[in-house]
C-alpha cells in the first residue's frame, strides 16, 4: 500500500524528528496541545474510553486545577500533567514520561493517592465519600525489573482470592516501547491503534486509521503544527528546544558511561594479563596503553 511508506520504517534518526508535521506528544507542550485543551477534550474522552473500553464510559471531563495544595506536597512541586474529573465526579490523572526516572512506580502511586487526599473536607459532615481515581501514565522506556508488556493494569485486589477488595484507585502504565508493529494494519484493536499513532505520530505525514478511529481526524487537526497559534507554536518551539537539550545529555551521560565502562575493563584485563606473567612491552602493545600505566596496575 503506498500511504505505508510514510511511517512504515522508523530509524533511530526519527526520533529527532520533533518538527514534523505533527507536534511530537513526548514533548510536554505537545502532551498539552493533544490531551490538554479544554475546546478539544473529545480527544482525551475517545482515547480514555478506549483504554478502559467494557471497564467504564467516559461522558464528559472537567480539566481542573493541576497544582496539589502546598499542604499535601510535602514540600514538594507536584504538578499533574493532566487532572481532570468525570461527570460522575471522580479524578483522572494522566501523565507522559518521556525519561526514565529511579523510583517512577513510588511516584506514580504518590500521584494517585495525592488526587485521593485532595477530595478531603473540612468538619464532621464529610464522611469520606471518595470518588475514584484513575491514573493513566504514558511511558516512553520499560520498567525495570518488569516483564516486558504494552500496557500495565493495576488495582487492589485481595492476594488469596483475587476479588477486587476496593476499586478506589486504578492504574494503567502503557509502555511505548512494547509497540513494536512497524505498521497501523498489524494492529489488532483500537487500544492499539491509538497507541501506535502516538508513537510514531512526529514522524508521520498524515494520520492513518480513520476508517477504524474517527476520533483520528480531529486529532490529526489538533496535533498538526500548522493549525498552531503563534503563541501555541512558540510555546512548542521552546519545549521541543529543551526536550533536545535533556535528550543530547541523556544521550551524553549514557555514552560516558559505556565509555568508562570500556576503560574500566581494559584495565582490568591489564591486571589480569600483568598476573599471568605477560611481558608489559607486549601488554603496553595489546592494550595502547603507556608502559607507565601498565607498571602502576
Amino acid at each position: 500500500m503506498e500511504s505505508n511508506k510514510v511511517y512504515n520504517h522508523i530509524s533511530a534518526r526519527d526520533n529527532y524528528s520533533d518538527y514534523g508535521v505533527f507536534v511530537n506528544p513526548f514533548v510536554d507542550e505537545g502532551f498539552k496541545i493533544i490531551f490538554g485543551q479544554e475546546e478539544h477534550k473529545d480527544i482525551l474522552i475517545n482515547v480514555l474510553n478506549i483504554i478502559f473500553e467494557g471497564e467504564v464510559v467516559f461522558k464528559d471531563i472537567i480539566y481542573i486545577d493541576k497544582e496539589i495544595p502546598r499542604s499535601l506536597q510535602s514540600n514538594r512541586g507536584i504538578i499533574f500533567d493532566v487532572l481532570c474529573e468525570t461527570d460522575k465526579g471522580e479524578k483522572v490523572v494522566v501523565e507522559m514520561q518521556n525519561k526514565r526516572q529511579s523510583f517512577f512506580e513510588q511516584r506514580a502511586a504518590y500521584y494517585i493517592a495525592s488526587a485521593l487526599v485532595r477530595q478531603g473536607k473540612a468538619g464532621d459532615e464529610w464522611h469520606y465519600n471518595i470518588k475514584k481515581v484513575y491514573g493513566v501514565f504514558f511511558l516512553n522506556f520499560n520498567l525495570p525489573g518488569r516483564q516486558p508488556r504494552l500496557r500495565v493494569d493495576l488495582e487492589k485486589r485481595d492476594r488469596h482470592t483475587g476479588e477486587v477488595f476496593d476499586d478506589y484507585m486504578r492504574m494503567t502504565y502503557i509502555i511505548f516501547p512494547q509497540m513494536k508493529y512497524k505498521s497501523i494494519e498489524e494492529c489488532k484493536d483500537d487500544f492499539e491503534r491509538i497507541i501506535f499513532i502516538l508513537k510514531n505520530m512526529r514522524t508521520m505525514k498524515y494520520l492513518p486509521g480513520k476508517e477504524h478511529l474517527p476520533i483520528i481526524e480531529k486529532l490529526e487537526q489538533v496535533a498538526r503544527r500548522g493549525a498552531l497559534t503563534e503563541v501555541e507554536r512558540l510555546a512548542y518551539e521552546r519545549a521541543v528546544d529543551a526536550y533536545r537539550v535533556e535528550q543530547d545529555a541523556w544521550k551524553t551521560a549514557i555514552e560516558e558511561g559505556r565509555e568508562e565502562g570500556r576503560e574500566q575493563e581494559k584495565l582490568e584485563m591489564v591486571r589480569k594479563l600483568k598476573a599471568l606473567g605477560v611481558a608489559v612491552k607486549d601488554i603496553v602493545s595489546a592494550s595502547g596503553l603507556s608502559e607507565e600505566v601498565v607498571a602502576s596496575l
